[in-house]
């Protein structure tokens, strides 16, 4: 026989007997999750995420939805839990995303389509699934550990956006005269909103910056009435009642500019409703505490005071505006609040017209 031939017959052999085997791995795999968390795993699970990492990178596409997609959304969030795992857990989500989700920044839903077919890439499901570990490692779920916290905004950014043109790409083909929303799954839109605003919050300034950019690139990259009152109202419920510490006055700013963002294009939406009045009521109330603390834990010409004081003069005079929108008597009633937490907190000034009606002026301390 030629060498040939053996080289051929051993590679068929060698085929033959992974087909043989990948049940039995598989079913030994499922079992790794059941193992009961403790000291044993923590001593392996560096190892278990090396090994595991390698089998999603390379046989990713090999994995059969649900269960498999399932057992690894399971086992890498487990793995996550001991930090001598964390690192590698995480790479080896990184790198398969990177890998197997089109690096294209178009809207071209063609032209992604084009580009999927030259490789296996992450269906929606498996997006989900790592998604699930991103999320937490996003939130510093895991012992409150957030130094993966930004690369794993990248990722859960890349994959949204993946899952997005997955989406539109399936509802066109299905009916190609529909009209497409830039939000066709608003629940994901909503979990991918609250983790970006988790990395806005941290106290350090350089993450809390990347995730302020990230956060606009979410919420003011799409058409805003597409996603329902109740998610708004649960985004700016946490914006409300979430914030960086105040020994944190830059991070402050980020989340409380963001707010401010937020509630200017909101409530012009949302106030024509009266079901929400008293949702925005709270969120208003909430909003003016944060203020509070930040013009009441900082001086006249630090920056905490004056672009707090910049952002709420911002709000008032916008929503005090004839061309603001909403219900004219609500934010009227809302500019006002804003109003006077200036006031309280010695951020105006008066000055006489020559008429003798007042006006008022903010100050920052210059």
């Amino acid at each position: 026989m030629s060498q040939g031939s053996c080289r051929f017959l051993d590679t068929w052999v060698f085929s033959l007997t992974c087909v043989q085997l990948r049940p039995k791995l598989r079913a030994s795999l499922y079992l790794l999750p059941k193992l009961p968390k403790g000291p044993f795993i923590s001593l392996v699970a560096d190892r278990m995420a090396c090994g595991l990492a390698i089998i999603l990178r390379n046989s990713y596409h090999l994995f059969k939805p649900p269960d498999d997609w399932r057992f690894a959304g399971d086992i890498f969030d487990i793995l996550a839990m001991y930090r001598a795992a964390r690192g590698l857990t995480f790479d080896g989500i990184a790198s398969t995303i990177e890998f197997a989700v089109p690096d294209l920044q178009t809207e071209d839903l063609e032209e992604y389509e084009s580009k999927l077919k030259e490789k296996p890439t992450l269906s929606l499901m498996a997006s989900s699934h790592l998604q699930r570990v991103l999320f937490k490692l996003a939130h510093g779920t895991y012992e409150g550990d957030r130094t993966l916290a930004v690369p794993a905004m990248v990722c859960i950014e890349k994959t949204y956006k993946h899952m997005v043109q997955l989406t539109l790409i399936k509802q066109n083909n299905e009916d190609p005269d529909a009209d497409l929303e830039t939000v066709p799954d608003k629940e994901v839109w909503y979990k991918v909103a609250l983790a970006l605003y988790s990395v806005c919050c941290s106290p350090d300034h350089e993450v809390s910056k990347q995730g302020f950019e990230a956060c606009q690139r979410h919420f003011l990259g799409m058409f805003m009435e597409e996603v329902p009152d109740e998610k708004w109202i649960g985004v700016l419920r946490t914006m409300t009642t979430k914030q960086p510490p105040v020994a944190s006055p830059l991070s402050r700013i980020n989340t409380f500019s963001l707010l401010g963002q937020m509630m200017v294009r909101l409530f012009p939406i949302m106030s024509v409703r009266e079901k929400n009045w008293k949702d925005l009521t709270e969120i208003t109330k909430n909003a003016i505490v944060i203020s509070d603390e930040n013009m009441q834990n900082s001086y006249k010409g630090e920056p905490l005071f004056n672009y707090t004081v910049k952002i709420v003069a911002n709000i008032y005079t916008e929503m005090a505006s004839p061309n603001f929108g909403g219900e004219k008597r609500y934010c009227a009633w809302a500019s006002d609040t804003f109003k006077k937490a200036l006031e309280k907190n010695g951020a105006v000034k008066n000055k006489k017209r020559a008429k003798g009606s007042d006006t008022t002026s903010t100050t920052n301390g210059s």
